[in-house]
């Protein structure tokens, strides 16, 4: 029980949770990689926000939940070697340090640079760094972990009511991190870090918090609202922790969602309206610093004893679209936020604006779902020039080599300006990152023809199924991911849109004797179960990211630490041809003759209809917020 400075029998509190996530070394509101201001994102927004949020009530407090060093030209060039120069703080540690934090939750993300690089961004951090299932050695039960970083938190806050009241509340803050980071930073982590199941861990340390006197529990969940005690998906366990009775708010986080928002179904646990999973109030705001979570709870104390009472769940945008579709920012910059990271920002800028190449011809992601193309040729050519020399080094070159990769950049949640764009002419150093805006490291791996086929048939649950005699339909799901949509190099292959997906948009698997792969072919053979390839993918796929079939330690060959944009990097600065003849060689079937599948692309697709030759391809017109729709008639 909670030491309260004691008023009336029973009084009503408001205390205001301001929640960030998935920030990924977005500061500036700028996108480096088109080179252009970037109106809604940025924690420099995001901090007025956060400002004025707090002026409003008399009571709050402001955590973030993780992903917040990695995912941007600046975090990267911060991390040079691996380490940070000596004597610099890392900028978004300094941008965090101005906003103010009460807690910040560990992501995964945090760990892709080093454990080392970590430890050092993290010593100038002004505020308390929370992890409670990551350990540097796991006791026989949570509390006997040698944890990381704290695991729990109690932030004590004064509160003052309407009537002037005053009582003591005390604030019991805990943060999780995927499971499946072991898997993802294995060269990081392996014989040095190990992590507890996020549910198991947060039951333990919210009944911990409550023995320490906590009031109310907030769990700091880097995951995703979904996922059950069934086959649970690791990086989507927020209800599950909402289902904890000790547990009172969920910040959710790293599946990049809205929520409350539409983009979330509705079930009997879930209320994507009122921004509550199990009845308790929750909020995953987004990423890139795009949103503002915003949860008010009511709190009652009576006799020192304290309950949540009604709440309101929100989330504030930094930006809203304007009539024509574009965005226009509701706050300044936070001239603070701003400062800390001016010289960074200046830095970053003159770094992406280096030409490294030439490019013969332009590079785009407009027609990836319906067609192999330049852009993605480009990535694949340099993912198998690099797993070449691996297979040499490794005795392996008589093992047919093979390459998987996304079009990252494709609408999907990040909207209509998501898309690689990259003219013909010099080649900058920005464009690596419009080619491949995650930072993840290359790995290589063993693998075998069944094994590629449940990959692939992954890939393509991005498509929705075409009803015969039907009038024009969606090519893709509503909740399609680019960045979950592997192609394969080395392979042939058709997809099959008239039968239904094995797994659902998200990777969930339902209908395991579904299969929409066919005829799949190495250089014109087909391909056998048993038969070995190497591929050549990234760390986060490679350890079932996007819940692709995860690859055990026995499947890794090549494990170098090396980002897949330096890999990028060196083949274009290596004087290749940007402008290489196909790499892929995929197509759509299953579609009867006359029948007419729509998508929606980027506005600039309109005068690029010749490069999806030789399908016919025709505009429709605008669809918002601001896409252009295109059909495709087979």
């Amino acid at each position: 029980m909670a030491d309260t400075v004691r008023g009336p029998q029973q009084q009503t509190y408001g205390l205001r949770i301001l929640a960030t996530s998935d920030i990924h070394a977005h500061v500036m509101p700028y996108d480096y990689a088109a080179d252009r201001p970037l109106e809604a994102v940025g924690l420099a927004r995001l901090t007025t926000l956060i400002r004025r949020a707090r002026a409003e009530v008399a009571n709050s407090i402001t955590l973030d939940n993780g992903d917040f060093i990695e995912g941007s030209p600046l975090g990267e060039l911060t991390a040079v070697d691996g380490q940070l120069p000596k004597g610099r703080h890392h900028p978004v540690v300094a941008a965090m340090n101005a906003v103010g934090y009460d807690a910040v939750g560990l992501g995964n993300h945090e760990f892709g640079y080093g454990i080392a690089f970590l430890e050092r961004a993290l010593a100038d951090a002004r505020f308390p760094v929370l992890s409670a299932n990551i350990a540097r050695r796991l006791g026989t039960t949570p509390g006997q972990d040698e944890f990381f970083t704290t695991p729990t938190l109690i932030l004590e806050r004064l509160l003052v009511n309407d009537a002037g009241c005053p009582a003591l509340v005390k604030i019991g803050v805990l943060s999780l991190l995927p499971q499946q980071v072991e898997t993802w930073e294995r060269k990081h982590l392996a014989g040095r870090l190990k992590t507890r199941d996020e549910v198991c861990a947060a039951a333990a340390w919210a009944s911990d918090l409550r023995r320490r006197g906590a009031d109310i529990v907030v769990a700091l969940c880097h995951s995703g609202i979904g996922g059950d005690s069934d086959g649970r998906q690791h990086d989507n366990v927020a209800l599950e922790v909402a289902r904890l009775g000790e547990v009172d708010v969920v910040i959710a986080g790293h599946t990049h969602r809205l929520f409350p928002g539409a983009g979330i179904p509705q079930t009997d646990e879930v209320d994507p309206e009122r921004g509550r999973i199990c009845g308790k109030p929750a909020v995953e705001p987004g990423f890139r610093g795009s949103h503002l979570g915003v949860i008010d709870l009511e709190l009652l104390c009576r006799d020192g004893r304290w309950t949540v009472g009604d709440s309101e769940s929100r989330l504030e945008p930094v930006a809203l679209r304007d009539a024509s579709g574009q965005f226009v920012a509701r706050v300044d910059i936070d001239p603070a936020v701003e400062q800390s990271v001016a010289s960074c920002h200046a830095t970053t800028l003159d770094y992406v604006r280096r030409p490294i190449g030439r490019a013969d011809r332009p590079l785009n992601s407009y027609f990836a779902p319906v067609l192999p193309g330049p852009m993605m040729d480009l990535i694949h050519a340099a993912q198998l020039s690099w797993l070449a020399a691996v297979a040499g080094a490794a005795g392996l070159s008589h093992l047919p080599r093979l390459s998987a990769a996304s079009p990252f950049k494709f609408g999907g949640l990040a909207g209509p300006c998501n898309f690689t764009r990259i003219a013909a002419g010099d080649f900058l150093l920005r464009h690596i990152h419009d080619l491949y805006p995650f930072p993840n490291s290359i790995r290589a791996l063993r693998v075998t023809g069944a094994q590629m086929h449940d990959w692939l048939e992954r890939a393509v649950s991005q498509y929705c199924q075409i009803t015969p005699g039907q009038g024009d339909q969606p090519l893709l799901h509503a909740g399609a991911r680019p960045y979950d949509f592997d192609t394969v190099a080395g392979l042939s292959y058709e997809v099959n849109l008239s039968v239904p997906a094995r797994h659902d948009p998200d990777g969930s698997l339902v209908r395991p004797g579904a299969r929409r792969i066919g005829n799949l072919r190495f250089r014109g053979a087909p391909v056998a179960a048993s038969q070995e390839f190497l591929l050549v993918t990234n760390n986060f796929r490679a350890g079932g990211g996007g819940n692709y079939p995860e690859l055990g330690e026995d499947n890794v060959i090549a494990d170098p630490l090396v980002l897949c944009t330096t890999v990028l990097r060196h083949f274009v600065e290596s004087g290749a041809n940007i402008g290489l003849g196909p790499q892929c060689d995929w197509r759509l079937t299953g579609v009867p003759p006359g029948t007419a599948l729509w998508f929606d692309t980027h506005v600039d697709a309109a005068e690029h209809l010749h490069e999806a030759l030789p399908l016919q391809v025709e505009t429709v017109g605008p669809a918002p917020p601001r896409f252009l729709r295109c059909r495709v008639l087979f």
